[in-house]
């Protein structure tokens, strides 16, 4: 076989599954190795030859090396415990702060509602600008959600909610739970099925 350019740009390719500092040391011996085996072998035996080399040495020089600088990190921690405490404490304070930023991302933000068809849902309320002590807005009456319902043609199921706090006595021990009172389409509208307790 001729080691074409094109054949040895394809080597050159594969021999990045080394690392860096392996290929440094030792990959122009190896592509000058591989281009006389060239002219004497063929082009599938050598190519298969070649891969198995990669699949079995690559993982290998990968994990000497990081098995080499973590002794020597291991080595330096040692030396130096107050620092090492240091770096620790600020890697725990710093994936801590991120893993908790991003689970709240994802509940917020990324994480569907618990419900059918969630991206259809849509809530309705009434604006109360005059009002300075109110809420700026407030949910429609139950009046007005019935008559939405009759006269609705754009909605495939309207219902309603309101939120309330009751006192639960459970036991002889009371105690405040936060409730909502629902319209009896509730579930079916949500596409969801109450827990039974």
């Amino acid at each position: 076989m001729d080691w074409r350019p094109d054949s040895r740009k394809l080597y050159r390719s594969l021999l990045r599954l080394y690392p860096a500092e392996f290929r440094e040391e030792y990959g122009a011996q190896m592509d000058l190795a591989v281009a006389e085996s060239a002219e004497s072998r063929p082009d599938a035996w050598l190519w298969s030859m070649l891969l198995a080399d990669v699949a079995r040495n690559a993982p290998r020089e990968h994990l000497h090396i990081l098995g080499r600088d973590l002794r020597n990190s291991l080595r330096l921690f040692a030396k130096s415990p107050g620092w090492t405490a240091t770096a620790l404490l600020a890697l725990a304070l710093g994936i801590g702060a991120a893993v908790t930023i991003f689970s709240l991302i994802d509940t917020v933000l990324l994480r569907s509602l618990p419900f059918g068809e969630a991206e259809r849902l849509t809530y309705l309320w009434t604006p109360l600008p005059r009002y300075k002590s109110l809420p700026r807005e407030m949910g429609p009456s139950y009046a007005d959600v019935l008559a939405y319902r009759e006269q609705s043609k754009s909605f495939s199921g309207i219902t309603a909610f309101r939120l309330r706090t009751l006192t639960l006595n459970a036991g002889g021990e009371a105690s405040r739970v936060g409730v909502a009172v629902v319209m009896g389409n509730f579930f079916e509208t949500m596409r969801a099925a109450p827990v039974e307790c």
